[in-house]
């Protein structure tokens, strides 16, 4: 009998880690992209002036270039005029 007990205890437990995966769950998946956010203009940009820290920026919503990209973006060549708030596109 205590052993039968230790054997559930063990299977509790390995059960409540979880397989190792990490994904969004489903109330998760809905907000991903309110919650994310994209690369910006934070001023007015000329096409094939160098997108910097002084003139992009990040805001919500995550349907641009994600801001991961950030480092990767950075000292590339505008490849057209952008306005203040609008989603830089590459």
């Amino acid at each position: 009998l205590e052993l039968k007990s230790m054997i559930d205890s063990i299977n509790n437990i390995e059960m409540s880690m979880g397989d190792g995966i990490k994904a969004p769950t489903k109330s998760e998946r809905k907000n991903i992209l309110k919650a994310r956010k994209s690369i910006v203009a934070s001023s007015k940009i000329k096409k094939g002036e160098l997108l910097t820290n002084m003139n992009i920026t990040t805001k919500r919503p995550g349907i641009g270039i994600s801001a991961i990209k950030w480092d990767e973006i950075l000292g590339k060549a505008s490849q057209k005029d952008y306005e203040i708030d609008e989603m830089i596109e590459f």
